[in-house]
Protein backbone atom coordinates (compact mmCIF):
# COMPACT_ATOMS: atom_id res chain seq x y z
CA UNK A 1 0.00 0.00 0.00
CA UNK A 2 1.22 3.50 -0.15
CA UNK A 3 0.10 6.77 1.33
CA UNK A 4 -3.28 6.20 -0.47
CA UNK A 5 -4.05 3.84 2.21
CA UNK A 6 -3.26 6.82 4.89
CA UNK A 7 -6.51 7.77 3.94
CA UNK A 8 -8.41 4.73 4.77
CA UNK A 9 -9.36 5.43 8.03
CA UNK A 10 -12.97 3.82 8.49
CA UNK A 11 -13.69 -0.34 9.41
CA UNK A 12 -15.48 -2.35 6.91
CA UNK A 13 -16.49 -6.05 7.96
CA UNK A 14 -16.34 -8.11 4.58
CA UNK A 15 -17.75 -11.57 4.16
CA UNK A 16 -17.06 -13.57 0.97
CA UNK A 17 -19.85 -14.88 -1.33
CA UNK A 18 -21.95 -17.44 0.75
CA UNK A 19 -22.61 -20.79 0.32
CA UNK A 20 -25.75 -22.66 -0.49
CA UNK A 21 -26.44 -24.68 2.46
CA UNK A 22 -29.14 -27.30 0.60
CA UNK A 23 -32.32 -26.58 2.26
CA UNK A 24 -32.31 -22.57 1.19
CA UNK A 25 -30.11 -20.89 3.44
CA UNK A 26 -26.91 -19.79 3.18
CA UNK A 27 -23.51 -20.47 4.95
CA UNK A 28 -21.60 -17.79 5.96
CA UNK A 29 -17.61 -17.28 5.97
CA UNK A 30 -16.04 -16.01 9.25
CA UNK A 31 -15.86 -12.01 8.21
CA UNK A 32 -13.14 -10.14 8.83
CA UNK A 33 -12.71 -6.35 9.31
CA UNK A 34 -10.01 -4.25 7.45
CA UNK A 35 -9.45 -0.43 6.67
CA UNK A 36 -11.83 1.28 3.96
CA UNK A 37 -13.18 4.86 2.85
CA UNK A 38 -17.15 4.69 2.17
CA UNK A 39 -18.58 7.45 -0.88
CA UNK A 40 -22.01 7.67 -1.40
CA UNK A 41 -21.74 8.00 -5.34
CA UNK A 42 -24.02 7.44 -7.98
CA UNK A 43 -21.89 5.16 -10.64
CA UNK A 44 -23.33 2.79 -13.82
CA UNK A 45 -20.75 -0.61 -13.59
CA UNK A 46 -21.13 -4.05 -15.34
CA UNK A 47 -22.06 -6.59 -12.42
CA UNK A 48 -20.16 -10.27 -12.43
CA UNK A 49 -22.93 -11.80 -14.99
CA UNK A 50 -22.72 -8.91 -17.77
CA UNK A 51 -25.65 -6.49 -16.76
CA UNK A 52 -25.33 -2.46 -15.85
CA UNK A 53 -26.51 -1.98 -12.08
CA UNK A 54 -26.43 1.13 -10.64
CA UNK A 55 -24.36 1.71 -7.79
CA UNK A 56 -24.99 3.99 -4.89
CA UNK A 57 -22.27 3.14 -2.63
CA UNK A 58 -18.29 3.05 -3.84
CA UNK A 59 -16.24 1.60 -0.71
CA UNK A 60 -12.10 1.84 -0.98
CA UNK A 61 -10.32 -1.50 0.66
CA UNK A 62 -7.20 -2.25 2.13
CA UNK A 63 -7.57 -5.37 0.77
CA UNK A 64 -8.63 -7.77 -2.18
CA UNK A 65 -12.40 -8.56 -2.26
CA UNK A 66 -14.62 -10.89 -4.35
CA UNK A 67 -17.84 -9.26 -5.92
CA UNK A 68 -20.78 -11.48 -4.19
CA UNK A 69 -19.66 -10.93 -0.93
CA UNK A 70 -20.73 -8.53 1.68
CA UNK A 71 -19.48 -5.12 3.22
CA UNK A 72 -20.60 -3.63 6.35
CA UNK A 73 -19.67 -0.13 7.26
CA UNK A 74 -17.85 -0.74 10.67
CA UNK A 75 -16.85 -3.96 13.10
CA UNK A 76 -19.32 -6.49 13.28
CA UNK A 77 -19.53 -10.52 14.44
CA UNK A 78 -21.31 -13.81 12.49
CA UNK A 79 -23.70 -12.66 9.55
CA UNK A 80 -24.06 -9.78 7.32
CA UNK A 81 -26.32 -7.59 9.45
CA UNK A 82 -29.69 -6.51 7.28
CA UNK A 83 -27.59 -3.10 6.84
CA UNK A 84 -24.75 -5.40 4.99
CA UNK A 85 -24.42 -4.29 0.90
CA UNK A 86 -23.85 -6.52 -1.54
CA UNK A 87 -20.31 -6.40 -4.10
CA UNK A 88 -21.90 -6.25 -7.68
CA UNK A 89 -18.40 -5.30 -8.91
CA UNK A 90 -14.80 -4.63 -8.47
CA UNK A 91 -11.47 -2.36 -9.82
CA UNK A 92 -8.30 -1.68 -8.16
CA UNK A 93 -6.75 1.95 -8.28
CA UNK A 94 -3.29 2.11 -9.51
CA UNK A 95 -0.48 4.18 -9.11
CA UNK A 96 0.17 7.01 -12.38
CA UNK A 97 3.97 6.22 -12.48
CA UNK A 98 4.22 2.50 -11.41
CA UNK A 99 0.88 1.17 -12.39
CA UNK A 100 1.35 -0.63 -9.04
CA UNK A 101 -2.34 -1.61 -6.73
CA UNK A 102 -2.56 0.95 -4.71
CA UNK A 103 -6.10 0.06 -2.63
CA UNK A 104 -8.94 -1.64 -4.24
CA UNK A 105 -12.80 -0.37 -4.80
CA UNK A 106 -16.37 -1.66 -4.32
CA UNK A 107 -19.12 -0.57 -6.18
CA UNK A 108 -22.40 -1.94 -3.97
CA UNK A 109 -25.69 -2.78 -4.62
Amino acid sequence: MSWYSELLRETATYWTPPLRDGSGGYIWSAPFTMLSKWEAVSNLVYASDGSHIVSGTVVYLSSVIEPGGYLYEGSALLSPPDEARQIISIDTVKSLREQTIICYKAFLR
